[in-house]
Protein backbone atom coordinates (compact mmCIF):
# COMPACT_ATOMS: atom_id res chain seq x y z
CA UNK A 1 0.00 0.00 0.00
CA UNK A 2 1.47 3.36 -1.09
CA UNK A 3 1.68 6.21 1.88
CA UNK A 4 -0.82 9.04 1.20
CA UNK A 5 1.77 11.68 2.31
CA UNK A 6 4.93 10.15 0.77
CA UNK A 7 3.24 10.04 -2.79
CA UNK A 8 2.50 13.67 -2.44
CA UNK A 9 6.29 14.28 -1.43
CA UNK A 10 7.12 12.10 -4.11
CA UNK A 11 5.38 14.47 -6.86
CA UNK A 12 6.55 18.06 -5.53
CA UNK A 13 10.18 16.49 -4.78
CA UNK A 14 10.82 13.99 -7.66
CA UNK A 15 14.46 15.57 -8.19
CA UNK A 16 15.06 14.82 -4.17
CA UNK A 17 13.95 11.57 -4.06
CA UNK A 18 16.48 10.93 -6.87
CA UNK A 19 19.39 12.71 -5.59
CA UNK A 20 18.71 10.84 -2.18
CA UNK A 21 18.51 7.44 -4.05
CA UNK A 22 15.18 7.13 -2.55
CA UNK A 23 12.57 4.73 -4.98
CA UNK A 24 9.91 6.46 -6.34
CA UNK A 25 6.00 4.64 -6.05
CA UNK A 26 4.90 3.93 -8.71
CA UNK A 27 1.93 5.50 -9.30
CA UNK A 28 4.06 9.08 -8.75
CA UNK A 29 6.77 7.74 -10.88
CA UNK A 30 4.55 8.36 -14.40
CA UNK A 31 3.89 12.30 -12.83
CA UNK A 32 5.40 15.28 -13.36
CA UNK A 33 9.08 15.05 -13.79
CA UNK A 34 11.16 17.61 -11.76
CA UNK A 35 14.28 19.78 -11.34
CA UNK A 36 16.87 20.02 -8.76
CA UNK A 37 17.75 24.00 -9.36
CA UNK A 38 19.84 24.48 -5.93
CA UNK A 39 17.16 27.42 -4.42
CA UNK A 40 17.01 29.05 -2.08
CA UNK A 41 19.65 27.04 -0.26
CA UNK A 42 22.64 28.98 -2.37
CA UNK A 43 23.10 25.17 -3.91
CA UNK A 44 22.63 26.54 -7.51
CA UNK A 45 23.87 24.03 -10.15
CA UNK A 46 25.89 25.50 -13.16
CA UNK A 47 23.70 26.51 -16.22
CA UNK A 48 24.44 23.42 -18.15
CA UNK A 49 23.69 21.19 -16.00
CA UNK A 50 20.21 22.92 -15.86
CA UNK A 51 20.36 23.14 -19.60
CA UNK A 52 20.97 19.51 -20.40
CA UNK A 53 18.64 18.70 -17.70
CA UNK A 54 15.36 20.95 -18.66
CA UNK A 55 16.45 20.29 -22.57
CA UNK A 56 15.30 16.62 -22.59
CA UNK A 57 11.80 17.61 -20.83
CA UNK A 58 11.06 21.37 -22.51
CA UNK A 59 11.58 19.61 -25.92
CA UNK A 60 8.30 17.69 -25.22
CA UNK A 61 6.63 20.15 -23.57
CA UNK A 62 5.41 22.90 -25.87
CA UNK A 63 9.36 24.75 -26.70
CA UNK A 64 9.29 25.55 -29.77
CA UNK A 65 12.15 26.49 -31.99
CA UNK A 66 11.67 29.07 -34.98
CA UNK A 67 14.78 29.95 -36.46
CA UNK A 68 16.69 31.96 -33.92
CA UNK A 69 13.34 32.48 -31.62
CA UNK A 70 12.38 29.90 -28.93
CA UNK A 71 8.98 30.41 -28.22
CA UNK A 72 5.62 28.93 -27.93
CA UNK A 73 2.79 28.02 -29.62
CA UNK A 74 -1.28 28.05 -28.83
CA UNK A 75 -2.86 25.35 -29.75
CA UNK A 76 -5.84 26.61 -30.83
CA UNK A 77 -5.25 29.83 -32.33
CA UNK A 78 -1.80 29.76 -33.65
CA UNK A 79 -0.60 32.20 -32.29
CA UNK A 80 3.32 32.43 -31.85
CA UNK A 81 5.09 33.94 -28.40
CA UNK A 82 8.98 34.45 -27.92
CA UNK A 83 9.81 33.03 -24.68
CA UNK A 84 11.29 35.46 -21.96
CA UNK A 85 13.47 34.94 -19.32
CA UNK A 86 11.08 36.66 -17.23
CA UNK A 87 8.18 34.34 -18.57
CA UNK A 88 10.32 31.21 -18.59
CA UNK A 89 10.91 31.62 -15.15
CA UNK A 90 6.63 31.49 -14.44
CA UNK A 91 6.02 28.90 -17.73
CA UNK A 92 8.19 25.88 -15.97
CA UNK A 93 6.45 25.00 -13.12
CA UNK A 94 3.17 26.43 -14.60
CA UNK A 95 2.40 25.64 -18.06
CA UNK A 96 5.11 22.63 -18.55
CA UNK A 97 4.24 21.44 -15.59
CA UNK A 98 7.80 20.51 -13.94
CA UNK A 99 8.71 21.18 -10.27
CA UNK A 100 11.27 22.89 -9.58
CA UNK A 101 13.00 21.65 -6.19
CA UNK A 102 15.62 23.65 -4.14
CA UNK A 103 17.09 22.17 -1.11
CA UNK A 104 17.17 19.21 1.12
CA UNK A 105 18.70 18.35 4.44
CA UNK A 106 19.14 14.46 4.61
CA UNK A 107 19.53 14.43 8.22
CA UNK A 108 16.51 16.19 9.34
CA UNK A 109 14.29 15.56 6.05
CA UNK A 110 13.25 18.94 5.18
CA UNK A 111 12.52 19.71 1.59
CA UNK A 112 12.17 22.96 -0.08
CA UNK A 113 10.76 24.22 -3.34
CA UNK A 114 12.97 25.83 -5.27
CA UNK A 115 12.44 28.84 -8.11
CA UNK A 116 14.45 29.89 -11.29
CA UNK A 117 16.23 32.77 -11.17
CA UNK A 118 16.21 35.59 -14.33
CA UNK A 119 19.71 35.09 -15.24
CA UNK A 120 19.54 31.46 -14.88
CA UNK A 121 16.64 31.53 -17.70
CA UNK A 122 18.38 34.18 -20.17
CA UNK A 123 21.59 31.92 -19.69
CA UNK A 124 19.04 28.71 -20.57
CA UNK A 125 17.61 30.56 -23.51
CA UNK A 126 20.80 31.28 -24.53
CA UNK A 127 22.38 27.85 -24.43
CA UNK A 128 22.97 26.07 -27.66
CA UNK A 129 22.17 22.55 -26.32
CA UNK A 130 18.59 23.59 -25.46
CA UNK A 131 18.08 25.14 -28.91
CA UNK A 132 19.70 22.19 -30.75
CA UNK A 133 17.31 19.69 -28.89
CA UNK A 134 14.06 21.65 -29.41
CA UNK A 135 11.51 20.68 -32.00
CA UNK A 136 11.94 23.40 -35.24
CA UNK A 137 8.78 25.09 -36.77
CA UNK A 138 8.76 26.26 -39.98
CA UNK A 139 5.00 27.21 -40.61
CA UNK A 140 2.11 27.47 -38.49
CA UNK A 141 -1.28 25.71 -40.07
CA UNK A 142 -4.31 27.30 -38.58
CA UNK A 143 -6.16 24.59 -40.77
CA UNK A 144 -5.02 21.22 -42.08
CA UNK A 145 -3.41 21.71 -45.04
CA UNK A 146 -1.47 19.49 -47.67
CA UNK A 147 1.96 18.35 -48.16
CA UNK A 148 3.91 16.60 -50.27
CA UNK A 149 6.51 14.29 -48.56
CA UNK A 150 9.83 13.34 -49.66
CA UNK A 151 9.22 9.86 -50.02
CA UNK A 152 7.83 8.52 -52.64
CA UNK A 153 3.78 7.34 -53.48
CA UNK A 154 3.78 3.73 -54.08
CA UNK A 155 0.18 2.97 -52.60
CA UNK A 156 -1.05 1.05 -55.63
CA UNK A 157 2.78 0.64 -57.91
CA UNK A 158 0.39 2.09 -60.77
CA UNK A 159 3.65 2.49 -62.96
CA UNK A 160 2.10 6.40 -64.07
CA UNK A 161 2.51 7.24 -60.16
CA UNK A 162 6.25 6.14 -60.66
CA UNK A 163 8.56 9.06 -59.01
CA UNK A 164 5.44 10.90 -57.23
CA UNK A 165 6.04 12.03 -54.02
CA UNK A 166 3.28 11.27 -51.21
CA UNK A 167 0.65 13.83 -50.50
CA UNK A 168 -1.56 14.33 -47.98
CA UNK A 169 -3.14 15.84 -44.78
CA UNK A 170 -1.41 16.65 -42.22
CA UNK A 171 -2.45 15.91 -39.26
CA UNK A 172 -3.07 18.30 -36.04
CA UNK A 173 -0.03 19.15 -34.37
CA UNK A 174 3.92 18.90 -35.50
CA UNK A 175 4.80 17.47 -38.13
CA UNK A 176 8.92 16.48 -37.32
CA UNK A 177 9.75 15.58 -41.04
CA UNK A 178 8.29 18.97 -42.36
CA UNK A 179 8.39 21.11 -39.26
CA UNK A 180 4.69 22.28 -39.47
CA UNK A 181 2.71 22.85 -36.47
CA UNK A 182 -1.08 22.18 -37.63
CA UNK A 183 -3.48 23.96 -34.93
CA UNK A 184 -5.82 21.61 -32.85
CA UNK A 185 -8.68 24.35 -32.74
CA UNK A 186 -8.47 24.99 -36.75
CA UNK A 187 -11.31 24.67 -38.72
CA UNK A 188 -12.68 21.05 -39.48
CA UNK A 189 -13.88 20.36 -42.78
CA UNK A 190 -14.50 17.34 -45.03
CA UNK A 191 -12.53 15.36 -46.29
CA UNK A 192 -14.63 13.49 -48.73
CA UNK A 193 -16.18 15.64 -51.07
CA UNK A 194 -16.77 14.37 -54.44
CA UNK A 195 -15.40 16.15 -57.31
CA UNK A 196 -18.30 17.80 -58.85
CA UNK A 197 -19.76 19.20 -55.68
CA UNK A 198 -16.41 20.45 -55.58
CA UNK A 199 -16.16 22.26 -58.94
CA UNK A 200 -19.49 23.22 -58.54
CA UNK A 201 -19.83 25.00 -55.47
CA UNK A 202 -16.84 27.11 -56.26
CA UNK A 203 -17.57 27.73 -59.64
CA UNK A 204 -21.03 29.12 -58.70
CA UNK A 205 -20.02 30.77 -56.41
CA UNK A 206 -17.71 33.20 -58.58
CA UNK A 207 -19.50 32.66 -62.03
CA UNK A 208 -21.41 36.67 -61.40
CA UNK A 209 -18.04 38.46 -61.39
CA UNK A 210 -17.12 40.06 -64.13
CA UNK A 211 -14.59 38.05 -66.04
CA UNK A 212 -13.49 39.05 -69.33
CA UNK A 213 -12.54 35.82 -70.34
CA UNK A 214 -13.77 33.26 -67.89
CA UNK A 215 -11.43 30.60 -69.13
CA UNK A 216 -8.49 32.52 -67.99
CA UNK A 217 -9.31 34.77 -65.52
CA UNK A 218 -11.41 32.66 -63.28
CA UNK A 219 -8.42 29.68 -63.85
CA UNK A 220 -6.56 32.41 -62.12
CA UNK A 221 -8.27 32.99 -59.58
CA UNK A 222 -8.83 29.43 -58.84
CA UNK A 223 -4.89 29.15 -59.27
CA UNK A 224 -4.87 32.01 -56.08
CA UNK A 225 -6.82 29.79 -53.87
CA UNK A 226 -5.15 26.51 -55.19
CA UNK A 227 -1.21 28.50 -54.49
CA UNK A 228 -2.14 29.20 -50.89
CA UNK A 229 -4.07 26.37 -49.64
CA UNK A 230 -1.29 23.77 -51.41
CA UNK A 231 1.66 25.71 -50.47
CA UNK A 232 2.67 22.65 -48.38
CA UNK A 233 2.98 21.25 -51.74
CA UNK A 234 5.24 23.11 -53.93
CA UNK A 235 8.84 24.62 -53.07
CA UNK A 236 9.95 28.25 -53.97
CA UNK A 237 8.00 31.24 -54.76
CA UNK A 238 3.98 31.58 -56.49
CA UNK A 239 3.78 34.13 -59.26
CA UNK A 240 1.44 37.33 -57.70
CA UNK A 241 -2.28 37.37 -58.39
CA UNK A 242 -3.25 40.59 -59.56
CA UNK A 243 -7.08 41.41 -59.33
CA UNK A 244 -7.50 44.18 -62.01
CA UNK A 245 -10.55 45.68 -62.68
CA UNK A 246 -11.45 48.39 -65.31
CA UNK A 247 -13.80 50.29 -62.69
CA UNK A 248 -14.30 50.60 -59.42
CA UNK A 249 -16.97 48.03 -57.36
CA UNK A 250 -16.07 45.52 -59.16
CA UNK A 251 -15.42 42.83 -56.71
CA UNK A 252 -11.79 42.79 -56.74
CA UNK A 253 -11.07 43.22 -53.05
CA UNK A 254 -13.44 40.37 -52.21
CA UNK A 255 -11.93 38.13 -54.57
CA UNK A 256 -8.32 38.76 -53.12
CA UNK A 257 -9.91 38.59 -49.11
CA UNK A 258 -12.18 35.32 -50.06
CA UNK A 259 -8.67 33.83 -50.88
CA UNK A 260 -6.78 34.43 -47.55
CA UNK A 261 -9.69 34.29 -45.30
CA UNK A 262 -10.45 30.57 -46.64
CA UNK A 263 -6.88 29.23 -46.13
CA UNK A 264 -6.02 31.55 -42.87
CA UNK A 265 -9.34 32.77 -41.40
CA UNK A 266 -8.11 36.64 -41.80
CA UNK A 267 -7.91 39.24 -44.77
CA UNK A 268 -5.82 41.79 -43.81
CA UNK A 269 -4.18 44.28 -46.36
CA UNK A 270 -1.60 46.45 -46.95
CA UNK A 271 -0.97 49.67 -48.61
CA UNK A 272 1.21 50.49 -52.03
CA UNK A 273 1.85 53.48 -52.24
CA UNK A 274 4.41 55.18 -55.43
CA UNK A 275 7.69 56.78 -54.64
CA UNK A 276 7.62 54.90 -51.01
CA UNK A 277 10.43 52.15 -51.08
CA UNK A 278 11.66 53.21 -47.60
CA UNK A 279 7.57 52.02 -46.68
CA UNK A 280 7.89 49.44 -48.44
CA UNK A 281 10.70 48.11 -46.82
CA UNK A 282 9.15 48.18 -43.64
CA UNK A 283 5.96 46.44 -44.65
CA UNK A 284 7.72 43.73 -46.45
CA UNK A 285 10.21 42.94 -42.98
CA UNK A 286 7.23 43.04 -40.52
CA UNK A 287 5.41 40.04 -42.75
CA UNK A 288 8.85 38.07 -43.27
CA UNK A 289 9.95 38.50 -39.55
CA UNK A 290 5.90 37.69 -38.29
CA UNK A 291 6.10 34.91 -40.93
CA UNK A 292 2.88 36.07 -42.70
CA UNK A 293 1.42 33.25 -45.19
CA UNK A 294 0.02 36.29 -47.16
CA UNK A 295 0.31 39.82 -48.52
CA UNK A 296 -2.94 41.51 -49.91
CA UNK A 297 -1.65 45.44 -51.66
CA UNK A 298 -5.01 46.78 -51.81
CA UNK A 299 -6.53 49.48 -54.17
CA UNK A 300 -3.03 49.62 -55.65
CA UNK A 301 -3.25 53.85 -57.50
CA UNK A 302 -0.26 54.51 -59.31
CA UNK A 303 -0.17 56.86 -62.07
CA UNK A 304 1.86 55.13 -64.59
CA UNK A 305 3.75 51.45 -64.10
CA UNK A 306 3.79 49.93 -61.29
CA UNK A 307 7.49 49.06 -60.10
CA UNK A 308 9.48 48.04 -57.26
CA UNK A 309 12.52 46.69 -57.19
CA UNK A 310 11.93 45.78 -54.09
CA UNK A 311 8.95 43.83 -54.75
CA UNK A 312 10.13 42.19 -57.58
CA UNK A 313 12.89 40.49 -55.15
CA UNK A 314 10.19 40.03 -52.78
CA UNK A 315 8.18 37.74 -55.34
CA UNK A 316 11.04 35.79 -56.64
CA UNK A 317 13.61 35.34 -53.78
CA UNK A 318 13.37 32.26 -51.35
CA UNK A 319 15.22 34.28 -48.49
CA UNK A 320 15.66 38.11 -47.77
CA UNK A 321 18.07 39.00 -44.40
CA UNK A 322 16.01 41.11 -42.37
CA UNK A 323 16.91 43.42 -39.19
CA UNK A 324 15.72 41.60 -36.16
CA UNK A 325 13.47 44.14 -33.80
CA UNK A 326 15.09 45.42 -30.49
CA UNK A 327 18.38 44.70 -32.22
CA UNK A 328 20.96 45.06 -34.78
CA UNK A 329 21.99 41.52 -35.91
CA UNK A 330 20.88 40.66 -38.83
CA UNK A 331 18.68 37.54 -39.81
CA UNK A 332 18.26 35.23 -42.79
CA UNK A 333 14.51 34.12 -42.97
CA UNK A 334 12.91 32.03 -45.27
CA UNK A 335 9.99 34.02 -47.65
CA UNK A 336 7.00 31.53 -48.25
CA UNK A 337 3.95 34.40 -48.49
CA UNK A 338 1.32 34.39 -51.22
CA UNK A 339 1.04 37.62 -52.58
CA UNK A 340 -1.74 39.45 -54.37
CA UNK A 341 -2.83 43.09 -55.37
CA UNK A 342 -5.84 44.67 -56.24
CA UNK A 343 -6.32 47.94 -58.59
CA UNK A 344 -8.48 49.67 -60.97
CA UNK A 345 -6.57 49.75 -64.52
CA UNK A 346 -3.20 48.49 -63.06
CA UNK A 347 -0.36 48.68 -64.95
CA UNK A 348 3.29 46.75 -64.31
CA UNK A 349 6.66 46.98 -64.64
CA UNK A 350 8.32 44.33 -66.78
CA UNK A 351 9.51 42.77 -63.89
CA UNK A 352 6.69 42.48 -61.94
CA UNK A 353 4.69 41.43 -65.09
CA UNK A 354 6.91 38.59 -65.84
CA UNK A 355 5.89 37.76 -62.11
CA UNK A 356 2.19 38.04 -62.17
CA UNK A 357 -1.01 36.28 -63.14
CA UNK A 358 -3.76 39.12 -63.62
CA UNK A 359 -7.11 38.36 -63.38
CA UNK A 360 -8.91 41.19 -65.81
CA UNK A 361 -12.38 42.36 -64.46
CA UNK A 362 -15.08 43.81 -66.98
CA UNK A 363 -17.80 45.40 -65.51
CA UNK A 364 -19.97 47.82 -67.96
CA UNK A 365 -22.23 48.73 -64.71
CA UNK A 366 -21.13 50.84 -61.59
CA UNK A 367 -21.75 48.69 -58.43
CA UNK A 368 -25.20 51.13 -57.92
CA UNK A 369 -26.78 50.58 -60.97
CA UNK A 370 -25.56 46.37 -60.74
CA UNK A 371 -28.21 43.85 -60.71
CA UNK A 372 -27.30 40.16 -59.29
CA UNK A 373 -29.37 37.10 -60.28
CA UNK A 374 -31.69 35.65 -57.84
CA UNK A 375 -29.29 32.47 -57.11
CA UNK A 376 -26.14 34.41 -56.73
CA UNK A 377 -24.64 33.80 -53.61
CA UNK A 378 -23.52 37.35 -51.96
CA UNK A 379 -19.64 37.21 -50.63
CA UNK A 380 -20.20 39.86 -47.74
CA UNK A 381 -19.40 39.87 -44.33
CA UNK A 382 -22.15 37.92 -43.30
CA UNK A 383 -20.70 34.88 -45.95
CA UNK A 384 -17.09 35.70 -44.17
CA UNK A 385 -18.30 35.53 -40.49
CA UNK A 386 -20.70 31.97 -41.31
CA UNK A 387 -17.86 29.24 -40.64
CA UNK A 388 -20.19 26.37 -43.02
CA UNK A 389 -19.19 28.57 -45.49
CA UNK A 390 -15.35 28.37 -44.76
CA UNK A 391 -15.60 24.77 -44.30
CA UNK A 392 -16.85 24.35 -47.91
CA UNK A 393 -14.60 25.70 -49.74
CA UNK A 394 -11.81 24.07 -48.11
CA UNK A 395 -12.84 20.85 -48.21
CA UNK A 396 -13.53 21.93 -52.29
CA UNK A 397 -10.08 22.62 -52.68
CA UNK A 398 -9.07 19.20 -50.72
CA UNK A 399 -11.29 17.82 -53.31
CA UNK A 400 -9.53 18.70 -56.00
CA UNK A 401 -6.30 18.19 -54.78
CA UNK A 402 -7.16 14.32 -54.54
CA UNK A 403 -8.92 14.59 -58.02
CA UNK A 404 -5.76 15.73 -59.60
CA UNK A 405 -3.85 12.96 -57.57
CA UNK A 406 -6.07 9.91 -58.47
CA UNK A 407 -6.10 10.98 -61.74
CA UNK A 408 -2.27 10.72 -61.84
CA UNK A 409 -1.39 14.36 -61.89
CA UNK A 410 -1.28 15.38 -65.39
CA UNK A 411 0.46 18.32 -66.35
CA UNK A 412 -0.04 21.16 -68.02
CA UNK A 413 1.50 21.32 -71.32
CA UNK A 414 4.03 24.12 -72.20
CA UNK A 415 7.19 25.86 -71.00
CA UNK A 416 7.24 26.14 -67.06
CA UNK A 417 7.48 30.26 -65.44
CA UNK A 418 10.66 31.10 -64.61
CA UNK A 419 11.40 31.76 -60.90
CA UNK A 420 8.17 29.91 -60.63
CA UNK A 421 8.99 26.42 -62.14
CA UNK A 422 7.75 24.15 -58.93
CA UNK A 423 4.81 26.24 -58.61
CA UNK A 424 3.78 25.69 -62.76
CA UNK A 425 4.21 21.81 -62.17
CA UNK A 426 1.80 21.90 -59.44
CA UNK A 427 -1.17 24.52 -59.69
CA UNK A 428 -1.61 25.12 -63.01
CA UNK A 429 -1.82 21.36 -63.84
CA UNK A 430 -4.40 21.19 -60.94
CA UNK A 431 -6.77 23.85 -62.63
CA UNK A 432 -5.98 22.41 -66.28
CA UNK A 433 -6.97 18.88 -64.72
CA UNK A 434 -10.12 20.52 -62.81
CA UNK A 435 -11.44 22.29 -65.95
CA UNK A 436 -11.24 18.89 -67.72
CA UNK A 437 -13.40 17.43 -65.45
CA UNK A 438 -16.16 20.22 -65.63
CA UNK A 439 -15.40 19.88 -70.00
CA UNK A 440 -13.91 23.68 -69.81
CA UNK A 441 -10.31 24.30 -70.75
CA UNK A 442 -9.49 26.47 -67.74
CA UNK A 443 -6.05 28.08 -68.05
CA UNK A 444 -4.42 30.53 -65.79
CA UNK A 445 -0.86 30.65 -68.14
CA UNK A 446 -3.24 31.78 -71.13
CA UNK A 447 -2.14 35.65 -71.95
CA UNK A 448 -4.52 38.29 -71.67
CA UNK A 449 -6.01 39.76 -75.15
CA UNK A 450 -6.56 42.92 -73.20
CA UNK A 451 -4.18 45.58 -74.41
CA UNK A 452 -4.67 47.85 -71.18
CA UNK A 453 -3.71 45.49 -68.69
CA UNK A 454 -0.10 44.28 -67.53
CA UNK A 455 3.41 45.48 -69.09
CA UNK A 456 1.38 47.51 -72.40
CA UNK A 457 5.77 47.85 -73.23
CA UNK A 458 6.31 44.35 -73.32
CA UNK A 459 2.93 43.88 -75.30
CA UNK A 460 3.90 46.56 -77.84
CA UNK A 461 7.55 45.70 -78.65
CA UNK A 462 6.48 42.02 -79.00
CA UNK A 463 4.52 42.98 -81.48
CA UNK A 464 5.83 45.40 -83.06
CA UNK A 465 9.10 42.38 -83.35
CA UNK A 466 6.48 40.23 -84.82
CA UNK A 467 5.46 42.57 -87.41
CA UNK A 468 8.96 43.15 -88.53
CA UNK A 469 9.38 39.20 -88.76
CA UNK A 470 6.44 38.93 -90.86
CA UNK A 471 6.92 42.01 -93.14
CA UNK A 472 10.90 42.12 -93.62
CA UNK A 473 12.23 39.04 -92.89
CA UNK A 474 10.22 36.60 -95.80
CA UNK A 475 11.59 36.21 -99.36
CA UNK A 476 9.29 36.50 -102.59
CA UNK A 477 8.24 33.26 -101.69
CA UNK A 478 6.80 34.32 -98.27
CA UNK A 479 9.06 31.60 -96.77
CA UNK A 480 11.24 32.63 -94.17
CA UNK A 481 14.65 33.93 -94.24
CA UNK A 482 17.66 32.64 -92.27
CA UNK A 483 19.10 36.39 -92.20
CA UNK A 484 17.72 40.31 -92.49
CA UNK A 485 18.79 43.70 -91.25
CA UNK A 486 16.09 46.16 -90.20
CA UNK A 487 16.67 49.51 -89.76
CA UNK A 488 16.01 51.93 -86.60
CA UNK A 489 13.96 53.88 -89.10
CA UNK A 490 11.84 50.61 -90.52
CA UNK A 491 10.84 49.59 -86.82
CA UNK A 492 9.82 53.32 -86.90
CA UNK A 493 7.26 53.20 -90.16
CA UNK A 494 5.89 49.81 -88.88
CA UNK A 495 5.34 51.57 -85.41
CA UNK A 496 3.18 54.46 -87.06
CA UNK A 497 1.60 51.91 -89.75
CA UNK A 498 0.17 50.11 -87.00
CA UNK A 499 0.22 52.21 -84.19
CA UNK A 500 2.26 50.71 -82.01
CA UNK A 501 5.40 50.82 -79.76
CA UNK A 502 5.35 54.67 -80.57
CA UNK A 503 6.31 55.31 -77.15
CA UNK A 504 9.71 57.08 -78.60
CA UNK A 505 8.16 58.65 -81.42
CA UNK A 506 6.35 61.37 -79.46
CA UNK A 507 5.38 64.30 -80.18
CA UNK A 508 5.34 62.38 -83.89
CA UNK A 509 3.35 59.37 -83.24
CA UNK A 510 1.52 58.98 -86.42
CA UNK A 511 1.90 59.54 -90.40
CA UNK A 512 -0.48 62.47 -89.99
CA UNK A 513 1.48 64.41 -87.25
CA UNK A 514 4.85 64.31 -89.77
CA UNK A 515 3.06 65.22 -92.45
CA UNK A 516 1.46 68.58 -90.42
CA UNK A 517 5.50 69.93 -90.28
CA UNK A 518 5.80 70.15 -93.64
CA UNK A 519 6.93 73.67 -94.66
CA UNK A 520 8.13 74.25 -90.54
CA UNK A 521 11.90 74.75 -90.18
CA UNK A 522 13.81 70.97 -89.79
CA UNK A 523 9.83 69.38 -90.75
CA UNK A 524 9.66 66.77 -93.01
CA UNK A 525 10.10 66.59 -96.73
CA UNK A 526 9.53 64.15 -99.14
CA UNK A 527 12.99 63.24 -101.10
CA UNK A 528 12.32 62.23 -104.62
CA UNK A 529 13.28 58.20 -105.15
CA UNK A 530 12.15 57.35 -108.41
CA UNK A 531 8.91 58.95 -108.97
CA UNK A 532 9.40 61.45 -111.41
CA UNK A 533 9.84 57.56 -113.79
CA UNK A 534 5.90 56.85 -112.92
CA UNK A 535 7.32 53.73 -111.64
CA UNK A 536 6.50 54.95 -107.96
CA UNK A 537 3.28 56.23 -106.56
CA UNK A 538 3.90 59.97 -105.19
CA UNK A 539 0.91 59.26 -102.67
CA UNK A 540 1.89 56.33 -101.23
CA UNK A 541 5.68 57.18 -101.35
CA UNK A 542 5.00 60.31 -98.95
CA UNK A 543 2.81 57.71 -96.29
CA UNK A 544 6.12 55.01 -96.41
CA UNK A 545 8.42 58.03 -96.16
CA UNK A 546 6.66 59.87 -93.47
CA UNK A 547 6.46 56.65 -91.34
CA UNK A 548 10.20 56.11 -91.31
CA UNK A 549 10.63 60.04 -90.69
CA UNK A 550 13.51 60.75 -88.17
CA UNK A 551 14.96 63.66 -86.35
CA UNK A 552 17.84 63.70 -84.15
CA UNK A 553 15.54 63.76 -80.80
CA UNK A 554 13.39 60.63 -81.82
CA UNK A 555 16.18 58.94 -83.14
CA UNK A 556 17.46 59.25 -79.69
CA UNK A 557 14.42 58.15 -77.77
CA UNK A 558 13.20 55.76 -80.48
CA UNK A 559 16.37 54.10 -80.87
CA UNK A 560 16.92 53.86 -77.05
CA UNK A 561 13.75 52.20 -76.19
CA UNK A 562 14.30 49.68 -79.06
CA UNK A 563 17.82 48.78 -77.82
CA UNK A 564 16.32 48.17 -74.18
CA UNK A 565 13.86 45.70 -75.85
CA UNK A 566 15.53 44.56 -78.83
CA UNK A 567 18.96 44.13 -78.10
CA UNK A 568 19.84 40.85 -77.90
CA UNK A 569 16.33 39.15 -77.47
CA UNK A 570 14.52 36.15 -79.47
CA UNK A 571 11.20 36.57 -81.02
CA UNK A 572 8.80 34.77 -82.80
CA UNK A 573 6.78 35.69 -85.81
CA UNK A 574 2.97 34.88 -86.50
CA UNK A 575 4.11 31.45 -88.14
CA UNK A 576 6.07 30.33 -84.23
CA UNK A 577 9.73 30.70 -86.33
CA UNK A 578 12.42 32.55 -83.52
CA UNK A 579 14.22 35.32 -84.86
CA UNK A 580 17.21 36.97 -81.91
CA UNK A 581 17.80 41.03 -82.74
CA UNK A 582 21.28 42.17 -82.37
CA UNK A 583 21.72 46.02 -82.61
CA UNK A 584 25.21 46.64 -84.84
CA UNK A 585 27.51 48.80 -83.63
CA UNK A 586 28.62 51.74 -85.35
CA UNK A 587 26.62 51.48 -88.76
CA UNK A 588 24.81 54.41 -90.56
CA UNK A 589 21.60 54.34 -90.30
CA UNK A 590 21.63 52.12 -87.00
CA UNK A 591 20.03 48.53 -87.75
CA UNK A 592 19.61 45.24 -86.11
CA UNK A 593 20.64 41.21 -87.42
CA UNK A 594 17.91 39.49 -87.35
CA UNK A 595 18.97 35.98 -87.20
CA UNK A 596 16.57 33.12 -87.54
CA UNK A 597 17.37 30.89 -84.80
CA UNK A 598 14.91 28.01 -84.92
Amino acid sequence: MVDDQLLAAAGRYRAMFEVAEIPLPDPEAKKAPSVFVGMPKGRRPTVQRLSSELSSLLCTRGLWRRDKEIGTIDPITGEWEVMTPHTLVTWIPKVAGIVLVGAHEKTTGKIEEGELGVDQARQILADRELRARLPEITKINKVRLPIMREEMDERDGHPMRVGFRKMELLAPGHDQSTGIYTCAGGMQYSEDMEIEEAIDYLYDLFRFFGWRCPRRDWAIHLASMLSMYARGCYVGKAPMVVYNANIQESGKTTLASYVSWLVHGTKGTKPLMPDAEDELEKVLNSAVLAASPYLIFDNVDWKGQVRSVLLDEFLSNSEKEVRVMGGNQLALRKLSAVTMMTGNGVTLSTDLARRSLIVDLLNKLSGADRVLPVDATLIDEPFFSDDGNRAKGLAALWSMMRYWDDVHRPMRPGKLLGSFEDWSRLVPSVVMCIGKAKGEVWDCREESKNEDIGNKDDREAKRLAMLAIDELCLDSDGKAMDYAEVTVQQFAGLARRHAVYTYGLWPHVDIQSVLDTKGEKGGFKLVDQGMDSGLVNEEEEEQRQASQWLVAKTRASFGKALYLRFNEKQYAGSGGVLYEFTHRKGVTPARYNVVRVR
